[in-house]
C-alpha cells in the first residue's frame, strides 16, 4: 500500500460515525483534543505547518512555527517508528499520547492527545521561560502564564484511562480499515488485482513490463493502458512507490545498509535507488534515516532520563 492510499484511509477514517462521536465526546465530557493524523503529517512538520494540540502550544508555535525545544511533541519523522502506544513529554510538562492505527501491520494513522499532568506552579513556569530564552524562542510571556496557569492538570490515572480509551477507538478504527481496504481491492479490476499481488510477490526481482503482461496474458500497450485507467497511475510510477514505501520501512532497522535495502526492494542500481527516493521522499535515503533514528534516539534519552 502507497503512503498515498494510507492518507486516503485515515481521510475516510476522520470522516468516519465512530471518530466524530468519540471527538465530540473528547470535546465535550473530557475536555480534551483529540487529533487523527496521518503519516504524511512529518513532511508537513518539517515545512511548519502543524496545527498545535493545546493553547499553550498554539502561542510558542505562532512566533517559531515549532518550538525548538520541544521537537518530539509534534509529529516529526520520527514518529514512523512508533509501532506501539506511547507518552512524549514535553518540557513544559505537557504530556502528548500517541496510538498507532494499524492496517495489516503497517502503521496508516495516529490518535492523539494531550493532558498535563501535574498542577502548574510558578517554579515550573520560571524553568519554562529560562528554557525557551535559553533556546532563543521568541514568544509571548504574558500570554503564554495566562494559558499555563488556567491549563487543567489532570493525574496520571486519569491519564492511563484516557489512553485505554484512545486504543479502543484505534481498535474500532482499525476494523473500519479493513472494510475499506477490503471494499478497494474488491473494486480494483481482477487484471489489477493479479498485477498488484504480483508486485507483492515479485518485489526483490527485476519486474519488467513484458513480463508481467505476459504473465497476466495481455500486450504491453493493453497492460499499461487498463492499468493506467484503473489506477490513475503508470504501472512504473506505482511500482517505484511501492518500492520506496517498502525502503523507508527497511530503513528504520539500523542493521540494513543502505545498499542492502535498494537490491531487497528491487532497484538495480544505488543511484536510481537514491535518485528515485529522493524524488518520492523529498529527501536522500541517508537523511531520511539519520531524522528517522535521530527522532528515537531522544525520544530514548528522555525515557532513560
Amino acid at each position: 500500500m502507497t503512503w498515498d492510499q494510507r492518507s486516503e484511509i485515515v481521510l475516510r477514517l476522520r470522516q468516519s460515525r465512530p471518530y466524530q462521536d468519540y471527538s465530540l465526546a473528547f470535546a465535550k465530557a473530557l475536555n480534551l483534543p483529540l487529533e487523527l493524523t496521518s503519516i504524511h503529517n512529518d513532511a508537513e512538520a518539517e515545512s511548519g505547518n502543524v496545527k498545535p494540540i493545546n493553547p499553550f502550544c498554539a502561542i510558542v508555535a505562532e512566533a517559531n512555527k515549532i518550538c525548538p525545544s520541544c521537537p518530539q511533541a509534534h509529529p516529526r519523522p520520527s514518529h514512523l517508528g512508533i509501532s506501539k502506544t506511547q507518552s512524549i513529554r514535553c518540557f513544559s510538562g505537557f504530556t502528548i499520547g500517541v496510538v498507532p492505527i494499524k492496517l495489516h501491520n503497517q502503521v496508516v494513522g495516529f490518535l492523539k492527545t494531550g493532558v498535563f499532568l501535574g498542577k502548574p506552579s510558578a517554579e515550573r513556569f520560571r524553568q519554562i521561560v529560562a528554557q525557551l530564552m535559553r533556546t532563543g524562542v521568541k514568544v509571548d510571556f504574558s500570554g503564554l502564564e495566562d494559558t499555563f496557569f488556567n491549563s487543567r492538570p489532570v493525574s496520571p490515572d486519569f491519564y492511563r484511562s484516557v489512553i485505554r480509551l484512545l486504543e479502543t477507538l484505534a481498535h474500532h478504527l482499525q476494523h473500519i480499515a479493513d472494510e475499506l481496504e477490503i471494499q478497494r481491492y474488491v473494486q480494483d479490476p481482477p487484471i489489477i488485482r493479479r498485477s498488484k499481488d504480483y508486485i507483492e510477490r515479485h518485489l526483490s526481482d527485476r519486474i519488467k513490463l513484458g513480463t508481467i503482461a505476459r504473465a497476466l496474458n495481455m500486450s504491453r500497450f493493453h497492460f499499461c493502458r487498463t492499468f493506467k485507467q484503473a489506477t490513475g497511475q503508470t504501472f512504473v510510477d506505482y511500482l517505484s512507490h511501492v518500492r520506496v514505501d517498502r525502503a523507508r520501512i527497511l530503513l528504520r532497522d539500523r542493521g540494513l545498509r543502505i545498499s542492502e535495502i535498494a537490491y531487497e526492494v528491487g532497484f538495480q542500481t544505488l543511484t536510481h535507488f537514491n535518485r528515485t527516493f529522493r524524488r518520492l521522499a523529498g529527501c536522500s535515503p541517508t537523511e531520511y534515516r539519520a531524522r528517522t533514528i535521530g527522532g528515537h534516539r531522544i525520544e530514548d534519552r528522555r525515557r532513560e532520563g
